[in-house]
Parts: structure tokens; C-alpha cells; sequence
């Protein structure tokens, strides 16, 4: 038997192993439809062309698709849900009524996986906002993972006013699951999220996370892109 994957969101994304090679219009970074913002992060990390599993993933889930994606440790999977997860979102218009937005969440199984997401993140935040200090400015990350007291954690969140901007949760399941249990879910507001993505998401089930995923989704709202990535 093969690891357990969340079959809601399995039966209804496009399984990238089994697109043909065919299916790559171009590795080209110059090919996709993004930002200038996005343009500077690539330029500055040095890429020249996309992996296999970027070419695919990233122009799946920009033209709002859910994706399933089995690709190695190195593959270049990470920067296949930051890029769509950024340019999305930077082509929103955040709520300014709530104070803390929600519009990407990002699922590790270990908070170690969850912090190396989080710092790349920040890097492309970074360099998007070098080129428009106004699209990098609705942007906020957060990473929520175990390790630190939740209730203080929910206090710092309590804190938080955003107003006008959209996060991106970071979050290890069972960390993101404690606060919106105390913060309360009319803080954490998920009602603006467009991009729900597990990382490695076989081995959160083998972990034992299903119950705090299941509350997760019961919280996304369904109008919504889920990239699934496992190893």
C-alpha cells in the first residue's frame, strides 16, 4: 500500500508525475506570466531555467488549477507553490476591515521544513518589494509552528493589525490548529485565502495530522488552489 494522501483534495488536482514532457511549453523563466517583482527574485537567485516540476506546477496553479506534485528532494519544489502563492496574492486586493487576512496557508509536517519555507519566502518578499514597494506591502509571512508557548503565541497574535495586507501562514497543523482554537477563528480570518498548499503531504497523514487538517479545510473557504507536494 502506498502513504495515505487527503482524498479530497487528491481525487480533484491534476497529478503532475503523469503529464508527459510534452505538456512543458518552455523552461524558460521568460515564459511565465509574472510580476516584475517576481522577475527580480528570479534574477537574483541565479536560475536560468525552471525545473521540470516548476515549469509544470507553477503555470497550473496561476491559472487556477490544483496540482499534485511527487518530485525529489531538490527538485525545485518549493519555489513551484512561493512563486503562484506571491504572484497571486499580490494581485489582490486585501480586506481592511479584519485585522489579520489569511490569504495562503502553507502545511509542513516538522517545524525545521516549515522555517526553511518561511525563509525563502522571505527572500522573495524581499525582492518583490525592492521592485514594487506597494505589491511587496500587502504581503505579511508568519510562521506558527510548536517549540513556544501557544498561549503567548495567540497573544502576540491577538496583537497583530494588518489591516489591508494578506498573510501567509507558515504553520506546522497541529501549531495553526491551537490558534485558531485560541485566538478564535474570527481572527485568524481564512474568508480572503486563495492558496491552501501541503508540503510533503504524505508524511503529515503519517504524522498524525489528519484531524488538524480536516479543521484547516473546514476553515478554507472552497474557491480555492491546493497544491499537494510530497517526496
Amino acid at each position: 500500500q502506498g502513504s495515505p494522501r487527503p482524498p479530497r483534495e487528491q481525487a480533484r488536482a491534476a497529478r503532475i508525475r503523469r503529464v508527459p514532457p510534452a505538456a512543458m511549453a518552455s523552461r524558460d523563466w521568460s515564459s511565465l506570466q509574472v510580476s516584475a517583482a517576481t522577475r527580480r527574485f528570479i534574477s537574483e537567485t541565479g536560475f536560468t531555467r525552471m525545473t521540470p516540476v516548476q515549469a509544470i506546477a507553477i503555470p497550473l496553479l496561476l491559472n487556477h488549477r490544483d496540482v499534485s506534485v511527487e518530485a525529489c528532494t531538490g527538485s525545485g519544489k518549493t519555489l513551484s507553490f512561493l512563486i503562484p502563492v506571491a504572484e497571486i496574492l499580490m494581485r489582490c486586493e486585501p480586506p481592511k476591515a479584519t485585522p489579520f487576512n489569511v490569504g495562503a496557508a502553507i502545511l509542513a509536517p516538522t517545524r525545521e521544513l516549515a522555517g526553511q519555507i518561511h525563509e525563502v519566502l522571505g527572500a522573495l518578499l524581499e525582492a518583490a518589494g525592492r521592485e514594487d514597494a506597494d505589491a511587496g506591502g500587502r504581503l505579511r509571512r508568519q510562521l506558527f509552528v510548536g517549540g513556544a508557548d501557544a498561549k503567548a503565541a495567540a497573544a502576540a497574535l491577538s496583537r497583530v493589525d494588518d489591516r489591508g495586507r494578506l498573510q501567509v501562514a507558515v504553520a506546522t497543523p497541529g501549531r495553526l490548529r491551537a490558534l485558531m482554537g485560541l485566538a478564535g477563528k474570527e481572527r485568524l480570518n481564512f474568508k480572503p485565502l486563495e492558496v491552501l498548499v501541503f508540503d510533503e503531504a504524505d508524511r503529515l497523514l503519517q504524522l498524525g495530522f489528519s484531524s488538524d487538517i480536516d479543521a484547516v479545510l473546514s476553515a478554507a473557504p472552497k474557491q480555492r488552489r491546493t497544491g499537494l507536494f510530497s517526496a
